[in-house]
């Protein structure tokens, strides 16, 4: 199976975006494991559709009141 593009936003705890990048990855969990790296246990990822498409968010340990969005980036 190819890899799809996938959208990382950085929110900040209020919503705005704080940036944003794009990655190659197999699945939502596959491109927040690559985001989150080791600390990905340390997060809370629940899902939502947004415009009909699957969105994962993940949460930040309570330290912080941001948080990361992603979403598979439909291409035409």
């Amino acid at each position: 199976m190819g890899k799809n593009w996938y959208q990382i936003d950085r929110r900040n705890g209020d919503g705005t975006l704080a940036s944003y990048e794009m990655i190659q990855a197999q699945s939502l969990d596959d491109a927040l494991r690559k985001e989150l790296g080791t600390d990905y246990a340390d997060y809370t990822i629940s899902r939502r559709r947004i415009n009909g498409n699957i969105a994962a968010k993940a949460e930040c340990p309570a330290e912080t009141a941001s948080y990361i969005e992603v979403y598979r980036v439909i291409q035409q």
